[in-house]
């Protein structure tokens, strides 16, 4: 008898039909934490000028069978002053011609806070190293001024004195 579906012909059709299936469940989470898997970021990276992987991975269930969906990505937007990536991901997977699309963010980039923290300790570590010893002992002298009539061994140091390191305007 002719006619019938083969063996080949109703594999070709079940994986098909397990791909269009699994091109459907891909999520944007799903994709995300392929991305934070192939390509790990933090807070210490930035959104402008991390670069989003080519394509992942996803692993998606169908049927309790396990199917690789491949998502090529495109990066979309980036905000740093919020530490976000805009992405958009177009879906494929083997055995099938159907594509799907899927967008989302991706954040945990440095945030204009955290640039603002960051800059400030670069720039306080830089200033440290230019303090000298002439300009704490006139801090000293400002903030708690003694004469030549005091006793070294009984004159107390301040606590604490402030330095400003250039003009105070930086």
């Amino acid at each position: 008898m002719n006619g019938f579906e083969v063996a080949s012909q109703k594999a070709a059709r079940l994986l098909k039909e397990k791909a269009d299936k699994a091109i459907g469940k891909v999520t944007a989470d799903m994709v995300n934490d392929a991305i934070n898997t192939k390509k790990p970021h933090s807070s210490t990276d930035i959104a402008s000028t991390w670069t989003l992987p080519a394509s992942v991975d996803v692993v998606v269930s169908v049927n309790g069978d396990q199917t690789i969906v491949i998502v090529a990505l495109t990066k979309t937007g980036n905000d740093d002053a919020t530490g976000i990536i805009s992405w958009t991901g177009v879906t494929s997977a083997t055995g099938t011609t159907k594509i799907g699309s899927v967008t989302g963010t991706l954040n945990g980039f440095e945030n204009a806070s955290q640039k603002a923290a960051r800059l400030l300790k670069e720039k306080a570590n830089k200033d440290i190293a230019k303090v000298t010893d002439d300009m704490v002992n006139k801090a000293i002298n400002a903030s708690k001024p003694h004469s030549s009539t005091d006793i070294a061994s009984k004159w107390d140091l301040p606590a604490s004195v402030n330095v400003t390191v250039g003009t105070g305007q930086d």
